[in-house]
């Protein structure tokens, strides 16, 4: 799928965490309503819950912004030409294998910008 942009954390967490000293947020709240061929992973929706959990934010909330983030992106799911690709990626570039499984997620989901 030519296109696809796959959503790192820091982008929901921007989109959802207002502060009055914070020029991201109006940025990245833009980027997702107006996202017509996003890919999210589970390990991002997981990060971003446990972000949002610290900064004190209550599940009922995050659970809703969690919705309102998957209507504008598709979630790729975690299954074995991930986790194969993942390992190559470890493998070949030695990044950490969180940081391996995101660029394997988003290349399996065809994403062409992360």
């Amino acid at each position: 799928m030519r296109g696809a942009k796959f959503i790192d954390t820091n982008i929901g967490v921007y989109a959802h965490l207002r502060s009055p000293n914070e020029p991201r947020h109006p940025i990245a709240l833009d980027f997702i309503s107006t996202l017509d061929n996003g890919v999210i992973s589970p390990q991002v929706m997981i990060e971003y819950y446990n972000v949002m959990l610290r900064s004190g934010q209550n599940d009922a909330w995050i659970q809703e912004n969690l919705h309102k983030i998957l209507s504008y992106v598709r979630q790729q799911p975690l299954n074995d030409a991930v986790v194969h690709r993942t390992w190559a990626i470890r493998n070949r570039y030695h990044f950490s294998i969180w940081d391996s499984q995101i660029i394997a997620t988003a290349l399996e989901a065809g994403c062409d910008h992360l």
